[in-house]
């Protein structure tokens, strides 16, 4: 079985390398870099795949960002791990931070988080179709976010920041850090349209800042990481709402700089991650199966500074961390039980940002 990594080398000024691909070795713990990728990308953040894992999606800000991003498309090598470019388009928006393809593998939907400034357009959620040998079509739904809430540096503007999917492929939900809201969305996957549901979004404490939203395996809870507050809500999943169950903090008490950045689900259910960008580290939580309650067992940090993205591999045995102020990606190994052990630096690179593992 060939196992690849890539991964996303995002700069804030505008300057990157593009897309950096590994072979990942699990049996040594080791990644071996074969190339960059992307002529194309200036600046990219964001990486997803289709559901065959034939095709890489990559969402680049632009080293200008204001003239608009960009999506790219590739075809991936399955024996070498190349990336052979198809066609890119614009992302209908500024700013490309969270790429979602449907489980259908019909279409794409793209978050435009838009700069902190205000006074830009942009922020706004779109659609994509996908067409054969993985091509993307131009945006065919377009929906800007409009809003403020407390914060006076992070929500003077709204900044949609992720898609998920529910699990019966009829909602898509969109956590907007700027309003503090999840926005929803009913979702016609045959015809790629959107429908704002406003009766169905849901509203987070003030100062929040929700950033990420993800299903359980099981598909009764789903999960948001809140970026400012730093917290973990825990929300039941019934015919297209979210019900509170829970409220916790993402980090011991105490500890004041608070500014998460990615959550990801084990894919046995059991466990669940997140990150933190100023205190680099990464939090374990376990998750009752039944109840979906998330409990949190502590943390580790990481070797590096301003940690952003994590990825774990299809069996959930290994998790690799981009620590985008140190241009290292490092390992851990994940036991039985959930926890992680220290696998230390397996690749230097500029600016990682977000990775991806792909696996045949």
């Amino acid at each position: 079985m060939a196992s690849f990594v890539y991964a996303a080398s995002f700069d804030p000024a505008g300057s990157s390398d593009g897309v950096y691909g590994f072979r990942w070795h699990p049996g040594q713990r080791r990644l071996d870099a074969f190339g960059v990728a992307g002529d194309e990308v200036e600046n990219p953040l964001c990486l997803e795949t289709d559901p065959t894992n034939r095709y890489l999606y990559v969402g680049d800000c632009r080293a200008r960002w204001q003239s608009g991003g960009s999506i790219s498309a590739y075809r991936i090598n399955p024996a070498t791990g190349e990336l052979d470019s198809c066609n890119s388009v614009a992302s209908a928006g500024v700013i490309p931070v969270f790429l979602q393809v449907t489980p259908d593998g019909r279409n794409l939907l793209a978050a435009n988080c838009g700069p902190f400034a205000t006074g830009c357009e942009g922020r706004t959620v779109a659609v994509f179709p996908l067409k054969k040998h993985g091509h993307l079509g131009p945006a065919k739904a377009i929906h800007q976010h409009a809003g403020t809430s407390t914060d006076p540096e992070r929500q003077t503007s709204p900044h949609p920041h992720c898609i998920a999917v529910d699990p019966q492929s009829q909602y898509v939900w969109v956590p907007d850090l700027g309003t503090d809201s999840i926005w929803c969305y009913a979702f016609d996957e045959r015809l790629g349209a959107l429908l704002h549901q406003p009766e169905n979004s849901v509203h987070v404490a003030a100062n929040s800042g929700p950033r990420l939203l993800k299903f359980h395996p099981n598909g009764k809870f789903a999960y948001l990481l809140n970026e400012i507050a730093c917290s973990l809500i825990v929300y039941g999943y019934h015919a297209g709402k979210l019900d509170e169950l829970q409220t916790v903090s993402a980090l011991p008490s105490g500890l004041e700089e608070r500014n998460a950045s990615d959550l990801i689900i084990h894919p046995g259910g059991r466990y669940l991650y997140t990150t933190n960008r100023s205190q680099d580290c990464i939090s374990v939580f376990d998750i009752d199966g039944e109840t979906g309650i998330a409990s949190l067992r502590g943390q580790i940090r990481t070797r590096g500074k301003a940690l952003r993205g994590i990825a774990l591999d299809r069996r959930g045995r290994f998790l690799l961390a981009g620590n985008e102020g140190a241009d290292t990606v490092q390992g851990f190994q994940i036991l039985e039980d959930g926890a992680l052990t220290d696998l230390g630096v397996l690749a230097e690179m500029p600016g990682p940002a977000c990775l991806k593992f792909v696996e045949f």
